[in-house]
């Protein structure tokens, strides 16, 4: 049998949940405003994180995606930072069941199409050449739905 917890708050300065018989734990802080958690399903909760600019390869790769598509430097770095954080293996999976990988989290509805023209977008180089790709062919679209984070 499945236990089921259920809280209710609002204006707690932090708050900690734990479940029956696992070893997990959520740290809540605001101003997030939980109604209802049901299950012992980890509740997926995503601070603002600040965005902190890039350095090292992560700089190169946004300026050598800013120089083959014309887009500020500015405006990839912070849609490589609200896709994955800088992180090149960054996998998140869609209600759709289709994933998104690497720094600029390129769907993979577009693996056909990256084959056919022989990018590989699970390696660093290949998701940045598809990128650049989608940037010059379809602009900004394909990230519109991470744009509240980038567009600051």
């Amino acid at each position: 049998m499945t236990k089921s917890l259920i809280v209710f708050f609002l204006g707690l300065s932090s708050l900690f949940i734990s479940f029956p018989r696992t070893e997990s734990y959520i740290k809540i802080e605001p101003p997030v405003k939980v109604v209802a958690i049901k299950s012992k399903a980890t509740l997926k909760h995503r601070t603002k994180e600040k965005y902190s600019p890039p350095t090292g390869t992560v700089l190169s790769i946004a300026e050598k995606v800013a120089k083959e598509t014309h887009y500020p430097v500015d405006t990839i770095s912070k849609i490589m930072w609200a896709e994955s954080r800088y992180n090149a293996h960054a996998v998140h999976r869609n209600k759709n069941k289709t994933t998104d990988h690497g720094y600029f989290q390129i769907n993979s509805s577009h693996i056909p199409l990256a084959r056919s023209l022989y990018i590989d977008i699970f390696t660093e180089e290949g998701n940045t050449q598809f990128a650049i790709y989608l940037l010059q062919s379809k602009g900004l679209a394909p990230w519109r739905s991470s744009m509240s984070n980038w567009s600051m």
